[in-house]
């Protein structure tokens, strides 16, 4: 790009406060720029490769991230995790990668837990598998859980 506008500056320094805050998928930010009508495609990707380059946005940060925040706060499966990071145009192989780093443990003292709670409102088996399924995991690991548990 030739020349820095002010508008170009201004969003830049925006984007890289908001970046700073929370680690934010390329995607996110690629739809936060497209909603501004004053900038230029050429200066939207600038924009992009800038906060790439500063280390403002990193996909494989963001995925990492997203992976340990969905299981330890929101106690999901793989697969709604998956399908998370899909949604956010983040590469396979960083999804891959960022699925591997589940903690083990964790994940199944979630899928227990979850269990757990959803049997004490109900002992249906269908009811059970659809919760869980549901909550992002696969169904071989449910029928794991609920044969150890029985």
């Amino acid at each position: 790009m030739k020349k820095i506008t002010d508008e170009v500056k201004k969003n830049l320094s925006r984007l890289q406060k908001y970046c700073a805050r929370e680690d934010r998928s390329t995607q996110r930010i690629r739809e936060r720029l497209y909603s501004i009508k004053e900038l230029s495609h050429n200066e939207k990707e600038w924009i992009i490769d800038q906060l790439t380059q500063d280390r403002f946005l990193d996909d494989e940060r963001f995925a990492s991230t997203f992976v340990r925040s969905k299981v330890n706060q929101n106690r999901w499966g793989v697969e709604k995790i998956k399908h998370g990071l899909i949604r956010h145009k983040i590469n396979e192989r960083i999804i891959e990668k960022s699925l591997t780093q589940i903690d083990t443990d964790q994940y199944q003292e979630n899928l227990h837990h979850l269990l757990k709670q959803k049997q004490k409102q109900t002992d249906d088996f269908g009811k059970l598998v659809r919760y869980l399924l549901q909550r992002g995991y696969r169904y071989e690991e449910i029928l794991d859980v609920l044969e150890n548990i029985s």
